[in-house]
């Protein structure tokens, strides 16, 4: 229930994050991938961590 709850507060304040990852064969073929991030701020962290191969949509 929890996670429900930080979910639902991550919308109203906007915090979902859409990002696509590249699919591609060895010839280049492919397809991107639409992944959605929670973005969260951590006590020990304070910026986020996203992968140079995902691009924000």
């Amino acid at each position: 229930m929890l996670r429900l709850q930080k979910i639902r507060q991550a919308l109203e304040r906007g915090a979902l994050v859409l990002y696509a990852q590249p699919i591609r064969d060895a010839q280049g073929k492919g397809y991107d991938e639409i992944l959605t991030r929670l973005s969260v701020r951590r006590r020990y962290h304070d910026a986020e961590s996203v992968h140079s191969a995902y691009r924000p949509v």
